[in-house]
């Protein structure tokens, strides 16, 4: 059960700042979430 959840938790947080780069990639202008923690591009 352990596993699972933490498999399920790891794809979220990849899906999620695969949205955010993409989000940050549309408008450059602004800094995603991302950017703020200082995820390379």
């Amino acid at each position: 059960m352990g596993v699972e959840r933490s498999l399920d938790s790891k794809a979220w947080f990849v899906l999620t700042w695969f949205v955010l780069k993409l989000d940050a990639g549309v408008d450059a202008r602004e800094p995603g979430i991302a950017g703020m923690l200082g995820i390379p591009d």
